[in-house]
């Protein structure tokens, strides 16, 4: 689909919604604030906090910062994330004395 200069991928758009569904189910919030007056700049730059606070695993974290990248052409691909080592191992950010355990069926 394209809109003059533009063109919308749909599947990179789905992507890019789910690493802000990823960044929500770690950090407890949305990556970018809609009431933050330089909202639209943070967006197109990919400006979104990760807090230090918060232990994510670096192969989770880079997941994430493959995915919320603002230009389809250079975000991660579905092939490009079920290749991932975080998706791979289901590196999950748990305690040493319990186990994570998902299904990747649903991706």
């Amino acid at each position: 689909m394209s809109n003059g200069n533009a063109v919308y991928v749909m599947q990179k758009a789905d992507i890019w919604s789910c690493g802000i569904i990823l960044y929500a189910m770690l950090y407890g919030q949305h990556p970018f604030q809609a009431r933050d007056p330089s909202f639209a700049q943070k967006v197109v730059k990919g400006d979104y906090p990760v807090s230090a606070d918060i232990p994510v695993s670096p192969n989770c974290l880079g997941l994430l910062k493959g995915i919320l990248v603002p230009d389809p052409k250079a975000r991660m691909s579905m092939t490009d994330i079920k290749q991932h080592p975080w998706f791979l191992q289901g590196d999950c950010n748990v305690k040493d004395s319990q186990r994570c355990q998902f299904s990747h069926t649903l991706l």
